[in-house]
């Protein structure tokens, strides 16, 4: 998932040099452990960067706390795009394979594809034991979008896609990319893991 040039520091604070995150640059990262939430059975590690900063944890606690910024990243599902994700104090944590805490603010913005630049936003919250972000268009768009995140404790995702196209051509392109016609648009259903 993630490449690196080089890294340096120690086991308690360290940087990594011209990281390539999922295919897209993320510049250099700081890194640092929090020793004391290994007491509790967790690996607590904070990353940032010039423009973003995280908590992943890994253990008995699973997922990241205190997101806030903005990422660049490339995306396959539902469409090949590039995405624009800003988050404002977003957390999403699991404890005992249960969703425990979520919240904060995600902003996405989708350009490369029909009705594009779209904005969508929505916010993180626990449902059934899982993850959910429930995301729609902001402001004017040309293409009404829905997407319904779900995530699980063991990185397992499920988006559900919903869109208005605005026309026949629009539509055609939609449904050669696996969209299918319903009464309230064209729908897709994606699952994935994190490690895929």
């Amino acid at each position: 998932l993630a490449k690196v040039i080089e890294a340096s520091g120690t086991a308690w604070s360290g940087r990594l040099r011209t990281v390539d995150w999922l295919g897209a640059p993320q510049g250099d990262v700081a890194v640092a452990l929090r020793p004391l939430s290994l007491l509790t059975g967790t690996r607590r590690l904070h990353l940032a960067t010039s423009g973003f900063s995280v908590d992943l944890m890994q253990g008995r606690s699973y997922g990241f706390e205190n997101a806030s910024g903005r990422l660049e990243l490339p995306i396959r599902r539902p469409l090949a795009t590039m995405m624009q994700l800003s988050l404002a104090d977003a957390s999403l944590v699991f404890i005992d394979g249960r969703c425990q805490e979520a919240r904060g603010t995600v902003t996405v913005q989708l350009t490369h594809m029909p009705g594009s630049p779209l904005r969508l936003e929505g916010s993180v919250r626990c449902e059934d034991g899982r993850g959910r972000l429930a995301l729609a268009t902001v402001g004017p768009a040309n293409l009404p979008v829905e997407a319904d995140l779900v995530i699980d404790a063991h990185g397992g995702i499920e988006l559900d896609s919903r869109i208005r196209p605005p026309d026949e051509t629009s539509s055609l392109s939609l449904q050669a990319a696996g969209f299918q016609p319903t009464p309230e648009g064209l729908v897709r259903t994606d699952s994935w893991r994190l490690a895929d």
